[in-house]
């Protein structure tokens, strides 16, 4: 994955608390593009999807628009919205601009990401777009591994995951050595998306699982560089906000952007 080209991240997963089973997912959509204004590729645009899966149509809970200038946030459960700017580049940009909107937008998107979904949001934080990539590991107290071909190893909290570092993809877990009793276990699948000759090593899958004593939680993020375009939302395409007519009846909250359809 480059963090400066348009990509895609696709969680799904399944969230148990006591007996009862909640299936979910989400869609991420990410791209870049030139500010008129000042000659710059400082522009970022986001999608993000959040549903639930429990049912044979899935359903769309929250969605969230960042379309170059607006980060729109809309709860599908409570007929809500915000916009919040983001797009802070002038004609010229100010002392110590980082040359793209990226970090204001992900900052906004974080404040109004929820449940699992925000680790989509945490992951494009730690990528950096435009920027410099840093990590801070998703498993505290866990020591990360890299587990051998022969013999594969197996999830310790999810057994269907199975694990085996090749010549064409590596894992790295959290935890390996396993400890006993993990309550948590990450992993990242890196695959070699070139020849042995010109290799191209990608993130291209997260598996976590997280376990109390009440709740089970497991997702995957499966990551897709470049994406299509012309997928995603309810209303046809990304990065375009809701229209006035399809918000009829919607409560508008705490915003810092007059809405004016």
């Amino acid at each position: 994955m480059q963090n400066d080209s348009p990509f895609q991240l696709q969680m799904s997963g399944t969230e148990t608390v006591n007996k009862t089973v909640r299936n979910f997912s989400a869609v991420l959509y990410w791209n870049t593009g030139v500010d008129p204004r000042s000659g710059l590729r400082s522009k970022a645009y986001v999608e993000l999807d959040d549903y639930d899966n429990s049912t044979k149509t899935p359903v769309l809970l929250h969605r969230y628009v960042g379309d170059g200038k607006n980060l729109w946030a809309y709860d599908l459960t409570r007929n809500t919205f915000s916009a919040n700017f983001y797009s802070y580049i002038g004609a010229t940009p100010y002392a110590n601009y980082p040359g793209t909107d990226a970090p204001r937008l992900l900052g906004e998107l974080v404040n109004v990401t929820k449940g699992s979904s925000s680790y989509l949001v945490r992951l494009m934080q730690e990528i950096n777009p435009g920027g410099t990539s840093t990590y801070s590991t998703w498993a505290p107290g866990y020591p990360p591994g890299e587990p051998p071909t022969d013999p594969p190893t197996q999830d310790p909290l999810v057994p269907s995951r199975i694990y085996a570092t090749g010549s064409t993809e590596e894992f790295v877990l959290y935890s390996y050595p396993i400890v006993p009793n993990p309550t948590r276990s990450v992993a990242f699948q890196i695959d070699n998306l070139g020849t042995p000759v010109q290799p191209n090593w990608r993130l291209t899958e997260i598996y976590f699982a997280d376990k109390t004593p009440t709740r089970f939680l497991q997702w995957t993020i499966t990551i897709t560089d470049p994406y299509d375009v012309f997928g995603g939302s309810s209303n046809g395409g990304i990065y375009v906000p809701y229209t006035a007519a399809q918000l009829s009846g919607w409560r508008q909250i705490t915003t810092t952007v007059p809405f004016n359809g």
